[in-house]
């Protein structure tokens, strides 16, 4: 059934008084079944399968099937001696053949095994049971037993031990029966076994990702399960705590069981040496269990929470010691907070969980070492660690907490490793690494994709930042006032830049913004003084009002043929701004959108442009010509007032845009408005343009 047998030799042969048999034989096959050992969830008849053949409580031989490859039926050949048939008789029988498989007519006995050898895709041979019941020459073979599947993620694991944890009988020598629907039931058990355990394949290991399959009877485990997974020298332990069935003919999924789990090398004899005197006694006198006045490493290894041990003492300096107690997998919210003496600290492997506050105030802490099954640091878990220099944060890390390491002032290099998702944040002025001031490399991996508001704002020396190919938004504030940091970190999948996300980042030179990215929010790169040449990708949709407000070094300016829109005051103050090239696709430029810019001697305008609003260029003392397209319906009031140089308009609509009040105040005094020869008329008696008709003429027309 799971795999072939050996076929025997002279099967035909037969005693004076033996009676040869041929049964049909078919397996159990039901869509709900699922085993999966076969696409379609039935199980097959290999070749040459033996069973146990029963009539009575006396006559029994082994048949052996006849089909040459897989099937769904086959027809078993055998013979039985001192038989004679006879169509209401009734026969038993039991896959796979076993010498000590027994009948008394009534029901079968037969033995699963506790120790079983995993095969990849399947089960051990000849292991997973069936019986069938029949007064004719049909047999209908019903699985007995039920399981689990399991695929392991690690390597190097030799075998996986599984037990109920309310002591359920999961193998052992048991007596099966038929319910009134003709289905095999265990009716009683003769010889329990409530662990099974199950060994990798030839003696070696189990193939990480491959699946495996522990055989079972049937049972309802109302506390689940406790597994233990062992690889040479070392083992490590888990629970499903809660009630699961284990139900016939059905597989159960176990998926990678032995994720997060820390393998433990045998426990060390002997007892702790502690470089704290105060902490061993407070450790001794809660978990001394044979009152020595120790704590042996076996001692430390059975506890399983430090909550609440230390009580309001927080005068400790050194706790390496806590490496020892591998069974604590978290730390709980505020346990070492203000332990403003800590010096040194050694987490165990065994840590999921940093809890909330775990470590904040530990002013005096410098180093910390997370293990490798860490996954959650808490909101302000190591906030204002003053003192803390470096940070490995392991392979994985999941999730970390809003202002988790805000103000940690000494932490100089940072790497978020592949398996960090999230950096949570909550409200303003609380971003996980915050007020870092000291830090100066930062590398992202390849699985966040939101840097989020405040992440690293404040950190002043931050001078290099790469981040990883997943990363699709940097959020708001998240890199402000990184006075240091001299270009913008750069990602195929970079997609936002957020509100402030490099607002005062002073150090910023020239930068190119990507062309994946398709927003830019409000103030994004505001006082960014030393910043002197912009190239908005082709990509970029959305340009937020004062984007690059007060760039006052800011020289050059480009934009891609995607934005439609420079939004209000996005250069304003951007006193030395002197190119900029519009893209095809800008309709609309926003009030104040370049006042200011006092040395801005021209600009193009595309022919797309729709509308100019109020002070756009204001100020712009140096431009001496403007082109307006003829596209454009709306010129804000003030909108080139005071550019002090302008002796030069010439307005292409044909219909005169509407107009705001001083569009051109202030301006030389030598300034013409040429207008469309057909549209002078309507030029000199338009709103907002009549206060100019001295000076507006046609475009054919000589001064």
């Amino acid at each position: 059934m799971a795999v072939s047998c050996q076929r025997k030799d002279d099967m035909s042969a037969k005693t004076a008084d033996s009676t040869e048999l041929t049964f049909k034989a078919y397996t159990e096959f039901d869509q709900s079944t699922k085993t999966t050992l076969q696409q379609d969830n039935s199980i097959m008849w290999n070749p040459y399968e033996s069973i146990n053949l029963f009539y009575g409580n006396s006559c029994t031989a082994e048949f052996v099937s006849t089909n040459s490859e897989p099937s769904k039926e086959t027809e078993f050949k055998g013979s039985l001696s001192d038989f004679q048939y006879n169509s209401t008789d009734s026969f038993w029988a039991v896959y796979p053949f076993s010498e000590d498989n027994i009948c008394d007519g009534q029901s079968v006995t037969v033995t699963l095994p506790s120790t079983q050898t995993a095969k990849a895709g399947s089960f051990d041979d000849k292991l997973f049971i069936s019986v069938a019941k029949s007064t004719g020459l049909n047999l209908y073979f019903y699985n007995l037993c039920g399981g689990v599947r399991f695929t392991l993620r690690g390597e190097g694991i030799r075998s996986v031990r599984i037990e109920g944890a309310n002591g359920e009988t999961l193998a052992g020598k048991v007596k099966v029966s038929m319910n009134s629907k003709g289905l095999p039931y265990v009716s009683s058990v003769e010889d329990a076994a409530r662990v099974i355990q199950v060994n990798a394949p030839d003696g070696g290991t189990f193939e990480p990702g491959r699946p495996y399959y522990i055989v079972m009877l049937p049972c309802t485990a109302s506390k689940g399960f406790n597994l233990r997974f062992s690889a040479d020298q070392r083992t490590a332990t888990t629970s499903i705590s809660k009630s699961l069935s284990v139900k016939r003919s059905v597989f159960g999924i176990l998926s990678t069981p032995d994720e997060d789990l820390l393998f433990k090398e045998s426990v060390p004899s002997g007892n702790i040496a502690f470089a704290d005197e105060n902490i061993k006694a407070q450790l001794v006198s809660l978990f001394d269990t044979d009152a020595d006045g120790e704590l042996s490493y076996a001692e430390a290894d059975a506890v399983t929470s430090l909550s609440g041990v230390f009580g309001s003492d927080k005068s400790f300096t050194s706790f390496d010691e806590f490496q020892y107690f591998t069974s604590v997998r978290s730390i709980e919210n505020g346990l070492f907070q203000n332990w403003t003496k800590l010096v040194s600290i050694q987490l165990p492997e065994s840590i999921n969980k940093i809890g909330n506050n775990a470590f904040n105030g530990c002013s005096s802490l410098k180093n910390v070492k997370l293990g490798n099954l860490l996954k959650t640091i808490g909101t302000s878990s190591f906030q204002g660690c003053v003192a803390l220099e470096s940070l490995d944060l392991g392979e994985s890390v999941q999730t970390i907490g809003y202002a988790a390491f805000k103000n940690c002032t000494s932490l100089a290099h940072l790497v978020i490793p592949d398996s960090v998702t999230a950096i949570d944040t909550y409200s303003s002025n609380n971003g996980a690494f915050q007020g870092c001031t000291s830090l100066l490399t930062l590398e992202i991996g390849n699985s966040l994709k939101t840097v989020s508001a405040y992440t690293f704002a404040n950190c002043t020396h931050l001078a290099s930042v790469s981040i990883g190919e997943k990363v699709e938004s940097i959020g708001d504030h998240a890199f402000y006032g990184c006075s240091k940091l001299s270009d913008i970190p750069n990602g195929p999948s970079l997609k936002t830049i957020g509100n402030y996300a490099f607002c005062e980042c002073i150090a910023l030179g020239s930068i190119s913004i990507p062309d994946s990215v398709e927003s830019i929010g409000t103030y994004a790169f505001q006082n960014c003084s030393e910043l002197d040449c912009v190239s908005l990708g082709k990509s970029l949709l959305t340009l937020g009002a004062y984007a690059f407000n007060n760039c006052r070094y800011l020289k050059t300016v480009t934009t891609g043929d995607a934005l439609t829109t420079i939004s209000g005051s996005a250069f304003r103050n951007c006193e030395r701004l002197t190119t900029v090239t519009l893209g095809k696709g800008i309709k609309s430029i926003g009030d104040y959108a370049f006042s200011g810019c006092t040395y801005l001697s021209g600009i193009d305008f595309p022919e797309s442009l729709g509308s100019i609003g109020s002070s756009a260029f204001y100020a712009c003392k140096d431009i001496s010509m403007i082109e307006i397209p003829a596209n454009v319906t709306s010129i804000g009031s003030t909108a080139f007032a005071g550019c002090e140089m302008l002796s030069s308009v010439i307005v292409h609509p044909t219909i005169p845009p509407s107009a705001g009040g001083s569009m051109f105040s202030n301006t030389s005094d030598d300034l013409t408005i040429r207008v469309p020869p057909e549209s002078l008329d309507r030029y000199l008696s338009a709103s907002g343009w009549k206060t100019y008709k001295d000076i507006i003429t046609s475009f054919n027309t000589s001064w």
